[in-house]
């Protein structure tokens, strides 16, 4: 008698092969092509999950950076303000900026000095998030007020 020899490769137990009589039936043969349909179904679920989590890391990345270059600027936009009152507008380094600096009423027990508030506020222009910064600050009284 005659035998056939059968291999198939299953999810589960790798390769396997069979010897049958010739004639015979094989119920392996229905079971193999299922294993492997299961095995690339599983293979792309994990593929997508994997690039869905690339994905959402490198804009949890993204987001790092600008909020750090957004703090920096806040900082250099503040430091900029010590001058006189007043609202300047700009765009740089990826973001559009208003800056406000206003005066607050004297202290007549310190004649010389002003209290001034400085507001820097950003959107990203790309990302249109927003970040804002502010400082209560004594500076030197502008001149002209008394």
């Amino acid at each position: 008698m005659e035998a056939l020899w059968g291999c198939a490769a299953t999810a589960t137990l790798g390769v396997v092969c069979s010897v049958w009589p010739k004639g015979s039936k094989s119920n392996s043969d229905g079971f193999a092509a299922v294993d492997a349909l299961v095995a690339l179904t599983i293979l792309a679920s994990a593929i997508s999950l994997t690039i869905e989590a690339v994905g959402s890391a490198r804009r949890a990345a993204q987001a790092a950076l600008e909020t750090e270059r957004a703090k920096g600027l806040l900082e250099q936009l503040l430091e900029s303000g010590q001058g006189g009152a007043g609202v300047r507008t700009g765009r740089s380094d990826g973001f559009d900026w208003r800056l406000e600096v206003a005066f607050a009423p004297a202290d007549p027990r310190a004649p010389a000095l002003v209290m001034c508030t400085r507001k820097a506020r950003l959107t990203g222009v790309r990302s249109r998030r927003g970040y804002a910064l502010s400082a209560l600050d004594f500076c030197a009284r502008p001149a002209g007020r008394s």
